[in-house]
């Protein structure tokens, strides 16, 4: 099947389910919870688009356009208030929706809170704290900064010596798909790929790259928000706070079990100490976890997300809850975010 008939397919289902997904949601899902999944809120012209992942952001406009339609057809409502009211079998409203972010992005700030105190959207934002107010970035975004900045000789020549084995080691490196430069959609499928490897093997590889690509990325961008930036929201009262590890560690089997306790448990007590607040939410990364890892959520917190697609009910796993992820090219209009919210696309 072509690319444009695929196109002309989904857009007669995006419209289609738009027009009956409303009236689902209330048949379908009455006394559920959907919780939404954002990470980055960047306008067009920011320069970070040149290389972030398109399943990563939305734009501050259509960030907007989500909440002023979620307002109209839910409840919009913190998620420890839905987990608290849930356990204790309190009434619920029939239609209920929680907002979450994860990561911790400094743009969460920049771009999203604004439109969060405009419009009076309850939020729960999923942080990494051991990067907070740091200069940290996260392996996809050093990886895709640096490639992308390259030629097409450089980056030949960079992935064939000693610091580029473990690229070139990968099945979709080949010459053709490094001839001229890496563009967004490369670059997503390297990242992809890349994720055979551990955070801490791929955060030495990255280190190795950029000592051998010396002075081709800038070293200055901040990615994440600092201490000072989630006092102020969680003082605002719309915004709560929930941990996302430690150090951003997929919990795997590659982790060791005191990793793991640090990953999950540091990550509590760290925000506690730093915003004078519970913290009784995570969210896991990658949605990744091991039957220890899933142990230790569990013994340290109330509830936790998961990257399962779907609607959660009074019967869902608490630990395993399941989310809808939002990005700007599957949800930058009205018929895409509704259609986005039904589950089926």
């Amino acid at each position: 099947m072509n690319r444009s008939l695929k196109t002309g397919i989904r857009y007669v289902l995006e419209r289609l389910i738009s027009l009956i997904g409303p009236r689902s949601f209330y048949f379908f899902n009455a006394n559920n919870l959907l919780i939404l999944t954002y990470h980055r809120v960047l306008p067009p012209d920011h320069p970070d688009l040149k290389f972030e992942q398109p399943g990563m952001y939305v734009t501050p406009k259509t960030f907007k356009l989500h909440m002023e339609e979620l307002k109209k057809r839910f409840e919009l409502l913190h998620l420890s208030d839905w987990i608290d009211a849930s356990q204790k079998k309190q009434s619920l409203n029939k239609y209920c929706c929680a907002v979450t972010f994860d990561d911790g992005w400094l743009d969460n700030y920049e771009y999203a809170y604004p439109i969060i105190k405009e419009l009076g959207i309850p939020v729960t934002v999923f942080v990494v704290s051991s990067y907070l107010g740091t200069r940290y970035s996260f392996w996809p975004n050093r990886l895709s900064r640096l490639l992308g900045s390259l030629n097409e000789k450089q980056l030949s020549g960079l992935i064939h010596s000693k610091e580029g084995k473990w690229l070139k080691q990968l099945d979709i490196v080949t010459d053709n798909f490094i001839r001229n430069e890496l563009d967004i959609d490369k670059i997503n499928q390297l990242i992809e790929n890349c994720k055979v490897y551990s955070e801490n093997e791929l955060n030495r590889y990255i280190d190795e790259l950029e000592s051998a690509a010396d002075g081709l990325v800038d070293s200055e961008t901040v990615d994440l928000m600092s201490q000072s930036h989630l006092k102020e929201m969680v003082q605002s009262g719309l915004v709560r706070i929930g941990s996302h590890t430690s150090h951003h560690k997929r919990l795997l089997d590659d982790l060791s079990k005191n990793e793991v306790e640090i990953e999950v448990k540091q990550s509590k007590n760290d925000l506690q100490a730093m915003l004078s607040t519970p913290i009784e939410l995570f969210c896991y990364p990658n949605g990744n976890y091991t039957d220890y890892s899933l142990s230790v959520v569990k013994n340290n917190y109330a509830a936790a997300c998961s990257t399962i697609k779907g609607w959660n009910t009074p019967h869902t796993d608490v630990m395993l809850l399941k989310r809808i992820g939002l990005h700007e090219d599957v949800s930058f209009n009205k018929h895409k975010f509704l259609a986005r919210l039904s589950g089926l696309l």
